[in-house]
């Protein structure tokens, strides 16, 4: 959806900051990484253990923590869920009619993207490429992640977002 938004609204978006964005929505065109556990302590799980298996098929990192993270920012969006319409949004394939034109961005915008290796969902290659079509993108491939990049390596992604959100405060300093 930021994709879309920044083709059709360029001469608007500064900015755009992805973390394991979809390129293509058929996922037959994905190429996808392979997906690991690291396991780094015993986790209790007294709230919420039915979810506790899609953690695991999800994260990288298992720890008290991003168990904690997981249930904090994943479970209420997974209890509130229309199950029905996500399924069907699944069988009837959500690409845009201009998927293929997402890749030709305004060449100001800057693009930070950050991938995790270990992305069984969306991949992480074809959405490297998207850094090489523009002279102000910058993404980063996280070792010890996957989909759920936010929780497997909060710090990591901290740090690159405080680093766009300084780069548009120096471009708007600039350019006034």
């Amino acid at each position: 959806m930021a994709q879309a938004l920044a083709h059709h609204f360029q001469s608007q978006v500064l900015s755009l900051f992805m973390t394991c964005p979809v390129i293509y929505a058929d996922k037959d065109r994905r190429i996808l990484g392979k997906h690991i556990n690291i396991s780094e302590e015993k986790i209790s799980t007294d709230k919420n253990k039915e979810y506790f298996y899609d953690f695991k098929k999800m994260n990288v990192v298992l720890n008290q923590k991003s168990w904690q993270d997981y249930q904090n920012l994943i479970i209420p969006g997974l209890k509130k869920a229309n199950k029905n319409f996500l399924s069907q949004l699944q069988d009837d394939s959500y690409s845009l009619s201009f998927e293929n034109d997402l890749h030709h961005l305004n060449s100001k915008t800057a693009v930070c993207i950050l991938v995790g290796r270990h992305d069984q969902v969306v991949g992480y290659e074809q959405q490297l490429k998207l850094i090489e079509l523009s002279e102000s993108a910058e993404g980063a491939l996280v070792n010890k992640a996957g989909h759920n990049l936010m929780i497997d390596q909060p710090g990591l992604v901290s740090f690159y977002f405080e680093k766009m959100l300084e780069s548009l405060t120096k471009a708007q300093l600039t350019s006034n």
